[in-house]
Formats: structure tokens, sequence, C-alpha cells
């Protein structure tokens, strides 16, 4: 039995995504391990991939020139989006993976807590008004 060439190519794809997917959910849980240490109450692992990324520009820009350039240059970093089309997630999970091998994740999830925001399951995350 022969599989034509178009339904090999979008199961490939299938394929292709649940494996991000499931290295996504792997590379984040300790980032989210982290800020359900640091701030439980806020959710923040509930942040748009979008909020997630300015949080985390604001980290690499709260951190000395050596670290901020040790984080851009770090192959998790340059290799996160080569074979993806998610977006600012994969960019995201490069920075939490390059984080968590140069120690960092910790800090990182504090700055991210320090972000006046407080999310809620199956609402959208909020500032204090």
């Amino acid at each position: 039995m022969t599989i034509p060439v178009r339904t090999a190519v979008a199961m490939a794809l299938v394929c292709m995504s649940l494996a991000a997917k499931g290295d996504f959910a792997t590379a984040f849980q300790p980032f989210k391990a982290a800020l359900g240490r640091y701030c439980p109450a806020k959710h923040l692992d509930l942040l748009t991939p979008a909020s997630l990324n300015g949080n985390i520009e604001s980290f690499l820009q709260s951190l000395p020139d050596a670290d901020h350039q040790r984080l851009d240059r770090s192959d998790e970093v340059k290799g996160a989006c080569v074979h993806s089309e998610a977006g600012v997630s994969c960019q995201n999970i490069g920075y939490i993976e390059a984080a968590a091998r140069l120690r960092l994740l910790d800090a990182l999830a504090q700055s991210v807590c320090r972000t006046p925001v407080t999310c809620e399951p199956g609402k959208v995350c909020n500032s204090p008004s």
C-alpha cells in the first residue's frame, strides 16, 4: 500500500507539530516551577507568548553585558526557531533553556514575577487597577 505524497507530508507536519509541543512543555516545566516558587498567586505561566517575551527582553536588559551576550549567543537561542513556525514561543523557549543551562533560570523567574500583572485560568492577564 502506498501513501500519496500529500498525505505523507501532512502526516509528517502533524508529527513534527506534536513533537514540538512536547518539547515546549518539557522545556517550559522548570520555568513554570520557578514561577510557582516565586509568585504562585500570580499564575504568570499563563502569560501570552508576546507578554512573556517582553518580560524576557526586560530581564536581558537588566543583566550585565557579559551575561546578556552569553544568553544571546547560546546554542539554545540561536537554534530555537530554525525548524519552527511557532513565532515568539520558540524564541521564549530558547531563552528559557539557555537561562537554565547558564544557571539564570531563577533570576529570570524572579524578574518575570516583578511584572505588575496577575493571571487567572480562563481569563485575560491583567495589571492591577
